[in-house]
Parts: C-alpha cells; structure tokens; sequence
C-alpha cells in the first residue's frame, strides 16, 4: 500500500487534465482496501496484482475496458517469485492483452527470465526488450558503527538535527570508502561495487599521492582534464564513465602491483579517520574500529557465539544514533527469520524498561499525570455543559466556539498514560496518526499476528519475513526488521 500511495503521488503531481464531461479523470487507485476516482474511465490506473487479474477476467471488461489498456507496468517484477502472489503475477503477465513494461533493481537472471517474457509477447505479436542498467544513479553511503564499550543505559530518544539524515556528524557513526574495505587483495575488486562522486574524487587524489614511476596513474583520469575548469554541472553519466576508469586502474594495481594498491587503501582509511577526529573530537572507538595505518580497513567482528549478546548491547543505541541524525526510518536485514523476531522484541523490551523506569523517577511525567487527573476531574465536573472560557472584550461568538473547540480537542483528549511514550517510541504521528495506528493494530491482530510484535509495532518498530502471513507496512514508521 505505501507503494501504491507513492506511485499515485507522483502520478497526481505530474499529470494534470481538464475533461469536457463528468466522471473521466486522469488517475484513479483502485486496492482491496479502498478505491479512489473511477478504475473504469481514468487514464493512468494505481492498482495491486490481484485487483488487476479480477479486472482482466471480468466478462463486464471484456469489450469496453480491457480493449482500451495500452501498456501495463509492473513494476517490482520479481515479486512472480513470492510463494503467495507468484501465480497471480503469472497470469497476468500472459493473459496481459498489450505491451508490457516490467520493472526490478533485483533480478537474478535478467537474461532467461527476459526470454520468457519476450516469449509470451511474443504471442500477442509484441517484441519485448530486455534493457538492462547497471548503475544506481541514487547514491549509497557507507558507514561504519563503532559504539563505545559499556553503552547500555537508555534514557530517551535524543533531540534530532534539523536536516535530514545527518550521518556524517553522528556519534560513533563512521563513513567508510569502499576500496578501503577490500581487505583481501586475493579476491579481486566486486564487479558491483559502485562509488559515489565524493568517493571518487577521494580515490583519485589517493591514487596520485600512491603512483609510482611504475604505475602512473594515467593524465586522462585528472578530474580536471575530466570536467573541465569552467564550472560547469557535472553530469550524473560523466562520473559514472569516470569512476570506471579510476576503477580499472585500481584494478590493474590490485593484480599487479599489490604494494601500491595496500598503499591507497591504507591511505583511503587513514584519511577517513581523520576527517572523523576532526569533525566529531572524538578519537575513541570500540568494537568495530578501523586498525589504522596499517593495511585496509580491518572490522572487529563479535564472534559468533556472542551474536545475539553484540545485537542486544549495539542495536537500540544504533537506533537512538540514526533517530538523532535524522536518518530514520531505517531497515535492518537479517537472512535468520527467527532472529528477526527476537531483534524486535529485544528493542522494544529494551525500550519498555526504560520507559518504566523514566516514569518512575522523572519529573515532567508526574506533572503530565498530574495535569491529566486535572483535565479529567474538570471534564467530569462539567458534565455535559461547556466549558465556560473566558475571551478578551470585543471577541466574537465564533472566537468563542472555535476556543471550545481546541480546548475539547487539546493534547488531553487523546491521551493514554498506557501508550508508549514519545520519548520511547519511533512511532512519528505527524505522518502516521493515531487513529491510523489504531486501525493497523487490530488488523494485524484480525490476521494473527503473534501479541508480542502487534505490541511492538505500537512503538514504531516492524517485522516483515516470507514465513508471516501478513504485513502492513506503515509510512513514516521506523525501523523495519527485514
């Protein structure tokens, strides 16, 4: 559903039209859950596989709508996969009565799986193209955490940064260059690795500062001789060609003069352990920590006995770092369903405890308490008349029932001292109200989700694996156990 609300958003904000007569609209949605405009006279269709298939068999739609589809996206293809919805998005992919569009970032056989779709269009008299995009034009970062020894207390979720997603400032939050991570020269470069610009730009003054009379790095790599020097915007496709061939290099390094390549990666980590002392003043680190000056980076892994102790002491302040950097909602993968689930009730046990324990001793939630028995005393008391306001002279009768109304409907009436508290919870209802949360929860629990994580997901926090019957996803709530 978030991605049906996603795509109609970008749909709504897009495509505008004025129709001469009533009932035609550019867009409608059309899910189990709700339907929006007409699915039978709009233009551009949001719907979900099976409202599609029952669409497509309908004998209605036969001769007046299905006629008048002209291309279909799927979009996720690889969803055919799916135990449940496999069969359903096979169906529709034959019985599809017009050209296809078929969209995945993550097919595994994109050549045996494109044959057999361009064979079944093949049969309606359409030629199917596979096209196949090897770079992600959206920037991945990657970063290291390393939280100090001993960080197990909980006391509330930190004040966040204004901007969004400010990692690179973050405590114990450390970015980390790819090439420095390739600590086994034996294994060669990953074909998929990609960096971003801002590593690239890292790279090559590494490689200038590690050449040798031996391995030059070539005159044509220069950025400046690259881009230019007139200032111009540079263009997402000119760093992609350039990052190929700064990677090439690298890679000839890497096999024949594995000296000069150890000595990039060294200073590649070296460079990002500076950039970290200094931005954050901070030069103590804990498990995880790069070994530097030595060789590549070197990551301190817990052994596997002490897994699930390493998650229980790392995962919740790991959390409590992303929410202060504005980086939430997050997605934590784990290829364990069982682990999945036990992450989750951990964090929200975790966060249980510390909420039981802030209220017990702390102040500002005595005085909410305190400040609700008042408001409920002085609703009971009031009965059923109105709450008598008094307004400055000279306000009018509509300043005075607006006045009611925002008292009646003040921060009091909607609350529940038995609801986590905000402090101890990921759960953003200014994206997400209540009432919404409300209607997620009975549904997972009308679907049988276990009590324990229906508990968990009133505090913001996720599970969704293929062995769950059901999951709702919803938006703005964070983190998701995968």
């Amino acid at each position: 559903m978030a991605q049906v609300n996603q795509i109609a958003a970008e749909v709504i904000s897009r495509y505008k039209k004025n129709y001469r007569y009533a009932g035609k609209t550019v867009w409608a949605i059309h899910t189990r859950d709700y339907r929006m405009n007409s699915p039978n006279e709009c233009q551009i269709l949001i719907t979900v596989p099976d409202i599609l298939q029952i669409m497509l068999m309908s004998p209605s739609n036969a001769r007046s709508w299905t006629p008048r589809v002209k291309r279909i996206i799927f979009d996720e293809v690889h969803s055919i996969g799916n135990a449940e919805d496999g069969l359903v998005w096979e169906q529709l992919l034959l019985l599809a009565p017009c050209p296809i569009i078929a969209l995945s970032a993550t097919v595994g056989n994109p050549e045996e799986f494109g044959s057999w779709l361009a064979s079944t269009q093949k049969s309606i008299g359409v030629e199917l193209v596979v096209v196949q995009h090897p770079y992600r034009y959206s920037d991945l970062r990657k970063f290291l955490y390393s939280p100090k020894s001993g960080m197990n207390s909980f006391e509330g979720m930190p004040q966040k940064v204004s901007r969004f997603n400010q990692l690179e400032m973050a405590d114990y939050m450390r970015a980390v260059h790819p090439v420095a991570a390739l600590a086994n020269t034996k294994q060669g470069m990953p074909n998929d690795m990609s960096l971003e610009p801002k590593d690239c730009l890292q790279l090559y003054w590494a490689m200038s500062k590690c050449q040798t009379p031996e391995c030059l790095l070539p005159k044509a790599l220069d950025f400046k001789e690259v881009f230019g020097t007139e200032g111009r915007v540079i263009t997402k496709a000119e760093v992609v060609e350039w990052e190929e061939n700064l990677k090439k290099v690298l890679h000839n390094w890497m096999e024949d003069a594995e000296p000069v390549f150890v000595e990039v990666a060294k200073l590649l980590a070296a460079e990002a352990a500076e950039r970290d002392v200094s931005e954050k003043g901070d030069n103590e680190r804990g498990s995880g920590a790069a070994v530097e000056g030595s060789g590549p980076l070197v990551v301190d892994l817990p052994p596997p006995s002490c897994t699930k102790e390493y998650l229980a002491k790392t995962t919740l302040p790991l959390l409590q770092t992303l929410h202060s950097a504005n980086a939430l909602p997050a997605i934590l993968f784990s290829y364990d369903r069982i682990m999945c689930e036990r992450i989750c009730v951990m964090v929200c046990s975790q966060l249980e405890t510390a909420e039981k324990s802030w209220r017990e001793n702390s102040p500002k939630w005595q005085k909410i308490i305190k400040d609700w028995e008042k408001y409920k005393a002085d609703r009971s008391s009031r009965g059923s008349k109105k709450a008598k306001i008094v307004l400055p002279p000279g306000s009018t009768k509509a300043d005075q029932m607006r006045e009611n109304a925002e008292y009646d409907s003040s921060f009091w009436s909607s609350f529940d001292p038995s609801h986590p508290s905000p402090e101890f919870s990921f759960a953003d209802f200014r994206k997400h109200t209540k009432s919404e949360l409300q209607t997620d929860i009975d549904n997972l629990i009308r679907w049988g989700i276990p009590e324990v994580l229906v508990h968990a997901f009133s505090r913001g926090i996720g599970v969704h694996h293929s062995g769950m019957n059901r999951c709702v996803i919803a938006s703005g709530f964070s983190p998701w156990l995968c």
